[in-house]
């Protein structure tokens, strides 16, 4: 089993697995979220952080120049395939499956015969990623 790894966005910037941030980051959360399973009913929600902070998850899954993929990721999807779809979209969790999403049309992140390229992602990059007509 590999394993899972994540990374914190702090509103500026990613901080990695070893980063003291992400430490800090997954104390905190987990600290709040044991406090408020003792306080919520059980139709209530909370997501304890700040709004400005996100954790994203590894995929476990290299683009071709190697880059770990998370979710958050832009992905550029070249199938190798003659029947198969290119697509550029944001890396996704659907029904336990990653996923590259395009607002359009989904395909799943993995397969044999496509290579995955990573070409931004949703939080760093200041730019409208609505990928229709790409």
């Amino acid at each position: 089993m590999s394993r899972i790894r994540f990374r914190a966005w702090d509103g500026s910037k990613y901080h990695y697995q070893d980063d003291w941030y992400l430490t800090s980051f997954l104390r905190r959360f987990i600290r709040d979220l044991n406090y408020l399973n003792n306080v919520l009913s059980d139709h209530e929600s909370y997501l304890p952080c700040d709004i400005d902070e996100y954790l994203e998850q590894y995929t476990g899954v290299r683009d071709k120049n190697g880059v770990m993929i998370y979710e958050g990721d832009i992905v550029r999807r070249n199938s190798l395939s003659p029947t198969g779809v290119d697509i550029i979209g944001e890396v996704k969790m659907l029904e336990g499956c990653w996923i590259v999403d395009s607002g359009i049309d989904a395909v799943k992140l993995w397969t044999e015969i496509d290579e995955n390229e990573v070409i931004g992602n949703i939080r760093e990059d200041n730019r409208d990623w609505s990928f229709k007509d790409e």
